[in-house]
C-alpha cells in the first residue's frame, strides 16, 4: 500500500458530494415537469420520500462496491438495485397492475424485499447472491399468471424484470469465480 492510500478515508467525500448530485438531479426532473404539465403533482412528501428512496439505493451501491472482491461483483449489485428501485418505483407511481391502488399490486414489493434479505443471509458472498438473484428472477416470473388476470400487456414488462434479475445473477456468478 502507498501512502496515499493508507491516508485516503474509506468513504470519500467527493463520492458523497457526487452521490448528492445525481440525487438532487434525480429529484429535479419531476419539479421542472410540475412546471410544465399539470400531469404531474408531486407533494413535499412525495420530493422526501423519492430522495429517501434515492438515497437508500445509493447507500446500499456503496456498501457494495467496499465489499466488491472485483468490477462484476458491482455490476451485478448495481442491476440488482436498479432493478429493485425500477419495480418499487413504478410500482408506487402508477402499479404495475391495473393502478396503483390494486391490491395483487402489493406482491411485486416482495421480491426486492426477498432480494434484500437474501442477500443478508448468504452474508454477501457472491456465490450465495447469484442463488439469490436467480430466485428472485424466479419469483418475478411467478407473478406472470396472477398480471395476466388483469392486463395480459404486463407480461413483456415482468419478463424484462426477471431478466434484469437474472443478468444481476450471472454477473455474480462471475464475480464468485
Amino acid at each position: 500500500m502507498t501512502d496515499d492510500t493508507l491516508r485516503r478515508p474509506p468513504y470519500s467525500f467527493r463520492r458523497a458530494i457526487i452521490w448528492i448530485a445525481i440525487i438532487t438531479a434525480l429529484l429535479c426532473l419531476p419539479f421542472i415537469a410540475m412546471q410544465l404539465t399539470g400531469e404531474v403533482d408531486w407533494t413535499a412528501g412525495d420530493f422526501v420520500f423519492a430522495g429517501l428512496i434515492f438515497g437508500a439505493v445509493a447507500t446500499g451501491y456503496e456498501l457494495a462496491a467496499r465489499a466488491a472482491p472485483n468490477g462484476w461483483y458491482r455490476l451485478g449489485a448495481g442491476l440488482a438495485l436498479l432493478i429493485g428501485l425500477f419495480t418499487v418505483w413504478s410500482n408506487l407511481a402508477v402499479g404495475i397492475v391495473g393502478s396503483e391502488d390494486n391490491a395483487v399490486n402489493q406482491i411485486f414489493f416482495l421480491i426486492p424485499l426477498a432480494a434484500i434479505i437474501g442477500t443478508a443471509f448468504v452474508r454477501g458472498r457472491a456465490d450465495g447472491i447469484a442463488k439469490v438473484m436467480g430466485v428472485a428472477a424466479l419469483l418475478q416470473l411467478l407473478t406472470v399468471p396472477t398480471a395476466i388476470l388483469w392486463d395480459q400487456r404486463v407480461i413483456i414488462f415482468l419478463i424484462a424484470l426477471s431478466v434484469g434479475w437474472l443478468a444481476s445473477a450471472w454477473c455474480f456468478r462471475r464475480a464468485a469465480r
